[in-house]
């Protein structure tokens, strides 16, 4: 259970062990009042559809949203409100098409960086037990594997190879149009591929020093700081004028 203070009123809920649910627009539509609103009962859930929705419609869905995790419920019998979670902005789906559809001048962003993301990794669970497991056993293989290579040139390369792949999804995921074969040319060559923008050159690289940093102060990261992923971070957004 997670305990939040908020006006002088304790609210007491739990994150579910959350499963990805895919939403309908109505739920969306919900999930954009109550943020607009701060908060929201049934009957004004039920008004702002002006109708079209009947209350027993709006009652199955607050609670599908409540049980993932996307609201807390406040008060009781007609008094119930519901408010958007905390950890709704780390559950929520985010369909990157439509965003980078959005001009980048209009585009809602965050202006300065959110440190409560730090309380809220530690309060929701981005993992399902399912999920947890396979990523031990994954880890597991892995080191069994590095264990049963000798030559260090042999590590050099595989660990290439993973920072190679790691750079280029996680630009690709930024929007960046840099290939993977464009990728490795740039980090084992130093060639920029042609009809790519200075800006996307710059997250390729910056992403090989993040993990050229990670790997050098690897015993730093056992226990995670909050100075460590700041210095992440730093390098990440170098000279791309965030």
């Amino acid at each position: 259970m997670i305990r939040l203070e908020n006006n002088s009123d304790t609210i007491i809920y739990q994150y579910m062990m959350h499963k990805t649910i895919q939403l309908n627009t109505r739920q969306e539509h919900i999930l954009d009042f109550l943020i607009s609103q701060n908060s929201g009962t049934v009957l004004e859930i039920v008004s702002f559809f002006e109708g079209k929705v009947s209350r027993a419609t709006v009652v199955r869905d607050v609670t599908l949203l409540y049980k993932a995790g996307y609201l807390i419920r406040t008060g009781a019998g007609r008094g119930v409100s519901y408010h958007i979670a905390p950890g709704y902005a780390i559950l929520k789906t985010i369909n990157i098409q439509d965003y980078f559809a959005i001009p980048q001048d209009t585009r809602i962003i965050q202006k300065k960086f959110n440190f409560d993301i730090f309380q809220l990794l530690d309060q929701v669970n981005i993992f399902t037990l399912e999920e947890k497991k396979h990523l031990e056993l994954l880890h597991i293989a892995f080191r069994n594997n590095l264990k049963k290579i000798d030559s260090e040139q042999i590590k050099h390369k595989e660990f290439e190879r993973i920072m190679i792949e790691f750079s280029w999804k996680s630009s690709q995921i930024e929007g960046n149009t840099y290939s993977l074969l464009d990728t490795e040319s740039l980090i084992k060559n130093h060639q920029s591929a042609i009809g790519k923008s200075q800006e996307e050159t710059q997250m390729i690289l910056n992403h090989k020093d993040a993990f050229d940093f990670i790997i050098e102060y690897q015993k730093d990261f056992r226990v995670l700081k909050q100075s460590f992923i700041e210095k992440v971070h730093q390098i990440l957004v170098k000279n791309l004028h965030i």
